[in-house]
């Protein structure tokens, strides 16, 4: 009896092994976990990479867009990048300059509902993309103000 015992399990265990491994992977996909199509689009982009004159990179987050699955729900890829800029006139230049800085780079701008806030859209070559470009106080212990240049890939639909 232990034999036959003993050579079920032999016959199990590389099952239960390719089992666990791929479904750590598909885990490990759903979790945004790496680099994606989207997020190496939005940080190809060139105002990915524009830093205000005279301002001071504080962050960069980047998230690679996620399927949602059993505790997650679904997310676009994100790239946002915060800088500590001259406080006064400086920040609210350094927002314009941001602003023409995308349109230059290709996206349609437009001021957004805050002062000193701007909006933008532009088809990259894996769907659409968001960009708010927006003046606001900065961290608890940074006494400037903080510019926050966010892109977004936007959702594609795929029942169209």
């Amino acid at each position: 009896m232990r034999a036959k015992v003993r050579g079920g399990l032999l016959l199990i265990a590389p099952v239960v092994v390719v089992l666990a491994a791929g479904s750590a992977f598909l885990l490990s996909r759903m979790d945004g976990d790496g680099d994606s199509a989207q997020l190496r689009a939005l940080r190809a982009d060139p105002i990915a990479a524009y830093k205000p004159p005279g301002a001071r990179l504080l962050s960069t987050v980047a998230a690679p867009e996620r399927a949602g699955g059993s505790l997650h729900k679904p997310q676009e890829a994100r790239y946002l990048r915060q800088f500590a800029v001259p406080d006064g006139a400086g920040g609210a230049r350094a927002a314009r300059t941001a602003a023409q800085a995308a349109r230059r780079a290709g996206w349609s701008i437009r001021e957004g509902a805050l002062h000193d806030s701007f909006l933008g859209d532009k088809r990259l070559a894996t769907g659409p993309a968001r960009l708010t470009i927006g003046l606001g106080p900065g961290p608890q212990l940074e006494p400037s103000p903080t510019l926050t240049i966010a892109l977004k890939h936007e959702r594609v639909s795929t029942l169209e």
